[in-house]
Parts: structure tokens; sequence; C-alpha cells
């Protein structure tokens, strides 16, 4: 079996439930790309036996790179490995304080105390949501961040959940994520 490497592809369709999807190149040819290849790109985690898609770029139409494993079936070469879309950069300068925000815990590092936010949605103080007009970077959290009623509970396990957080700037002057509750 040839391993096609490098090959710039774009996301024709991915099915959650039953976590495959298909990408095809310039040139026509298709490949499937299956729930443990996002994983191991970091694009997705999962949790409690569910897929949870953490990469809000991960939609139909989204290019990325791609190494494929041809086979000799017919429709069966597949995608063995990703490399993550590239983003653009954000720091959410000049939100208003307290801008509300609903996100996935796209990483958490219990040993050394911090995380990140990958955030889905921002709300301002009335509950109207923001129009982000570009890609915004993960959020930053500590343990510290945390809502101290959610630091108590024994099954805290932070990774692939849905979290509710409020915007607060950082003392070097970025921003950062107060985890206020789970969605």
């Amino acid at each position: 079996m040839d391993i096609l490497q490098n090959v710039a592809v774009v996301l024709v369709s991915y099915n959650e439930k039953n976590e495959r999807g298909t990408v095809v190149s310039a040139s026509g040819s298709t490949a499937t790309l299956n729930a443990s290849t996002l994983r191991k790109a970091g694009l997705a985690v999962r949790r409690k036996d569910r897929l949870h898609r953490i990469d809000s770029r991960l939609r139909p139409g989204c290019p990325m790179v791609v190494n494929i494993q041809k086979t000799t079936k017919p429709n069966s070469d597949r995608v063995i490995s990703v490399t993550a879309p590239k983003k653009q950069p954000s720091q959410l300068k000049n939100l208003p304080v307290d801008t509300r925000g609903i996100g996935l815990v796209s990483k958490w590092f219990p040993e050394k105390s911090f995380g990140f936010v990958r955030v889905e949605k921002l709300l301002d103080s009335e509950g109207n949501p923001f129009d982000l007009n570009e890609e915004v970077n993960d959020l930053f959290f500590h343990r510290s961040d945390i809502k101290p009623d959610l630091l108590a509970q024994k099954d805290l396990m932070l990774l692939g959940e849905e979290v509710r957080f409020t915007v607060m700037p950082n003392s070097d002057g970025r921003t950062k994520a107060k985890i206020m509750a789970r969605q």
C-alpha cells in the first residue's frame, strides 16, 4: 500500500453519528476520514462514548493537508494523518468587561493547573451574540479561574466539556477565561 504525503484536500462531509467523513483532492480523488485520525490531530476528543468536535473550523469546505493510505480496493483510500488548518490569531481585544461566552475545553493540564477553552460563542451583558468576524484563538484559563463549586466536584474532568465562561483581562494585557459553569 502506497502513502501519499502532504495532499491538499477539502472536507466534503462529516457524519458525527457514524464518525466518518470524506475529503476530496484537487484531482478529484476521495478518501475516508475517521474520528481516530481527527483525535490524533487534536481536532476532536472522545468523552463518554461520544465524539466532541473541538475545532470550529472543521466544517464542509475546510481545507487541510493530509497523508493518504492508498489501497487496491475502489473507494477505500483512507486518511491516516491530518495537519490542522491554520487559524488567524485574535486576542479578543476591546471587548467589554464581563463578556460571557460558551466554548469547549480543548486542552486541560491538571498537573500544571491550566488549560484552554475553544470559543464557540460570545455574548454581551444583555445576552446578544457578538459577530465574530475573525477566527478566535483558544482562551487561557488557570485552575484559580475555575468557579470554586466546580473545583469541589469529584468528577472534575474538563477536557471536551462545554462550559460557560466570562472573558477577563489578564495581568499581561491579554484575555483569559473565568470558568463559571458546565453548559
